[in-house]
This record gives structure tokens, sequence and C-alpha cells, in this order.
């Protein structure tokens, strides 16, 4: 038996936010006691999947690629023991510490997986790629589009479930209503898939958006203001501009680079970014964030860009990069409001999708 989410009455998803916000909140055991020194995941004390898991949403970890690593851990909201059907898929690509810090399966990602599944309605695929300094930030395009793929090979495998899927997205999911998000340098992963979608074809997947958290994407035509100008400034204990500290950051994520003078981080010069295959990008900015600037000036090239799509802005006034993940400030009034946002625009791909738009 299996609950088809448009007709529930909506007391439920009510009591489903109330629960996620209660049980992920009431938790105060340290998030780095889950962690090696390097961010990754420890096996022995990481959090498993069950972990702080409320009654109204399934996760497991899986195995997308073993001879590699490629991995995530899965999300499924659920009535009881019944799961849901015909679901939105999120494809989240984390972010955290300059592509080397950061992990799928560390307490904040899984809270806040956990929140957004439960609101939205959705089934999530967080992806642990392979980071830095292993791997250049080149590693964690190619596993990510790898999940990408194997996400696709379930729409096309009938009713059977073929070897290597998972029965969660083969019987739960709608392939019309797939999402690509991330934060950070995860938001850069998610452009750059969405670019990728673009010029190839995936096959029975529609991407109905693209959600870009706190990106590490620049624009390299914004004309700065005095707040970050090139004047020099302490970022993060390195004193420098704006525009400089991402060009440093961004050699150090990717080595071979030109800084900004690589398309990857300066979509700008792209001469494919009118090519996103989606026709609707989010993009959240957090005010107090160095790349905040940059990120006004990707959203200005993307529209010039000549793609037909519509992108959006959400500001979070004087915010930190990545305010949400933090535990002082995961419930606040705006970390809520960056969920509700965020909920909105995967609940508007219904309306697309029903051609009521």
């Amino acid at each position: 038996m299996t609950f088809k989410t448009h007709k529930l009455f909506p007391s439920l998803f009510i009591l489903i936010s109330l629960t996620s916000n209660s049980i992920a909140h009431n938790q105060t055991n340290s998030d780095n006691q889950f962690l090696c020194s390097n961010g990754k995941q420890n096996p022995r004390t990481a959090p498993p999947p069950f972990l702080w898991t409320p009654a109204l949403v399934q996760t497991k970890d899986i195995q997308i690629q073993p001879a590699t690593g490629l991995s995530g851990r899965l999300y499924l909201p659920k009535f009881g023991a019944i799961p849901f059907t015909d679901l939105p898929l999120i494809i989240y690509f984390h972010g955290g510490g300059a592509f080397c810090s950061g992990s799928t399966y560390s307490l904040p990602y899984h809270k806040f997986s956990l929140r957004l599944a439960a609101r939205s309605m959705s089934i999530i695929l967080s992806v642990q790629y392979r980071s830095a300094p292993a791997h250049s930030i080149r590693v964690g395009y190619d596993d990510s589009w790898t999940a990408l793929k194997w996400v696709a090979s379930h729409s096309n495998s009938g009713r059977g479930l073929a070897p290597g899927h998972d029965p969660w997205i083969e019987h739960h999911t709608n392939f019309n209503r797939v999402f690509l998000a991330g934060d950070g340098v995860g938001a850069n992963i998610a452009h750059t898939m969405g670019i990728r979608v673009g010029l190839e074809n995936l096959g029975g997947v529609n991407i109905s958006g693209i959600i870009l958290i706190h990106p590490l994407l620049w624009g390299e035509k914004v004309k700065l203001d005095n707040e970050w100008g090139e004047r020099r400034k302490v970022i993060y204990g390195i004193k420098d501009s704006a525009r400089e500290w991402v060009s440093h950051l961004w050699s150090f994520v990717c080595p071979s680079s030109s800084g900004l003078g690589d398309p990857s981080v300066n979509p700008a010069l792209d001469p494919d970014l009118r090519r996103m295959g989606c026709k609707r990008v989010v993009v959240f900015v957090a005010g107090d964030d160095p790349v905040a600037k940059g990120n006004y000036g990707y959203v200005t090239a993307l529209k010039r860009s000549g793609w037909k799509g519509v992108v959006e802005i959400v500001k979070s006034k004087g915010k930190k990069n990545g305010f949400y993940l933090d535990p002082k400030y995961d419930i606040s009034t705006e970390a809520m409001d960056l969920m509700k946002k965020m909920v909105s625009f995967i609940s508007r791909s219904r309306k697309t999708y029903n051609g009521t738009v």
C-alpha cells in the first residue's frame, strides 16, 4: 500500500514539520565526534542513518559506485510504515570547508536533510563525492555526474528492479520533478551539473529546478561596491579583497585552474551558460558572505546569457555563509525562512508539471 501525496490533508504536513523540527533540535551531541580530522565520516562513530530521524522520514546509506567509493544517504517521507509515492527527488551536493571538510554524513547536513525531506515531501539523495586534499573538484564533478546518471537509469528500468538500483528511488520518485541542489562548493557542483544536463541527454529525467545556497560562484562583470571593493579586507583571517580571496580559494580547490579566469567558478566566461538544463534557478545569498557580490554577478550573467529560464534571488541580510547549518541558528527565524523559500520553490514544480502554470 502506498500514499499519493496530493490526497493528504494539510494537517499532516504540519505534523511532519513539527516532528522534524523538535526531534532534530533536541539533540545535544557534538557534530565533530562523528568525523575524522579531515571531515570525512568516521566509520566507528559516524551517526547511522536512522539516528535523529523523525518518525515520518526513513533514511539509509547506499553505495552508488562501490569501485570508487561513491556513496550517499537517502531520505524518504512516509506515513507510519507506509512510504509515499510520486515524490519529487532532490539530488543534494554538500559544501563545507573549501571542498575538503564537508560530509554528507555529518550531523548538520543530516538534520538539514531530514527537515527538507519532511517539509517539502521529497526524496533526497545526498551525494558523498570524493574531495580534497586527495582529489580536485574535477573528480567531484565526475562523481556527481555518475550519481545523476545512476538516478536517471532508474526511470528506464520498467517494472522490475534492475541490479544496482535502489527501490526507494525506483518506486517512489516522480522523474519529471527532479531537483539539483547544494551549498557552497556543492552549489558550484549543482550549477555545473545543470550545464552538463543541458549539453547531454540524461534520458527519462526532467530537471525541474536548481537550488543554489550561498554558492561558490562568481560573476566577473559584477561591479563591486565600496564594501567589497578592491581595497583589502580581513576575510576569514586573510587580508584580501573579496575578489582575490575567491580567486585564491578556487586555485586551492582546483590547482590546475586560472582562478577567476576559470568558467567553472566564474560562469560569466562560460559560453555554454545559456545551455542550463532547466527552466528555474533560485540563488540564496548570505549578506555577510565574501562571495555575495559574486553571487549577484552570477545571477546577472545567467540572465544575460540567452538562457530562457527564470532565476530568483533570496537574500539573508547580515548572515554568514552556511548559517542555517550552525546548531546555534539552525532553527532560527532566518533559517526557517530559508527552508520555507526552498519548499515553496519545490512545490511550485507540481503546478508546472500538471500544466496549470
